[in-house]
């Protein structure tokens, strides 16, 4: 008797370690539904992060990742002294809203009608595709 009520804790604590895996293997077509949407967050939410990294250090071609000479905050203050700032600032305060409207106007009209084939798409202004 001992020795049957000294292996029904360790049993039942197996089969209370893993809900997780018992669930997976309950439920495993919920989860095969959610890979997609998690595939899209990690591609287009989390891989992007790594262009801040590439912001802080001075990238050379051939260089590997996480190889490059760390600079820290030089190139945003190299951005912010820069002679063409103000240009810059001044092209996109003009730009931006008038590119605004014609994007609210796209997405309310059919795609086909002689307008929207006319109104340029703002991903065309930034140089994006």
């Amino acid at each position: 008797t001992y020795l049957r009520r000294w292996k029904e804790p360790m049993n039942q604590q197996l089969k209370k370690r893993n809900p997780l895996l018992k669930q997976l293997k309950q439920h495993w077509e919920l989860y095969l539904f959610m890979l997609p949407g998690l595939a899209c967050l990690i591609i287009f939410h989390y891989i992007p992060i790594t262009g801040v990294l590439m912001s802080l250090q001075n990238v050379r071609i051939g260089d590997a990742y996480l190889q490059s000479e760390w600079v820290g905050l030089e190139h945003f203050g190299n951005f912010l002294k820069s002679y063409w700032l103000p240009l810059m600032v001044r092209n996109t305060a003009i730009f931006a809203p008038s590119f605004t409207p014609m994007t609210l106007i796209q997405v309310r009209m059919p795609k086909d009608t002689m307008i929207t084939r006319a109104l340029p798409h703002p991903s065309l202004a930034s140089g994006q595709r």
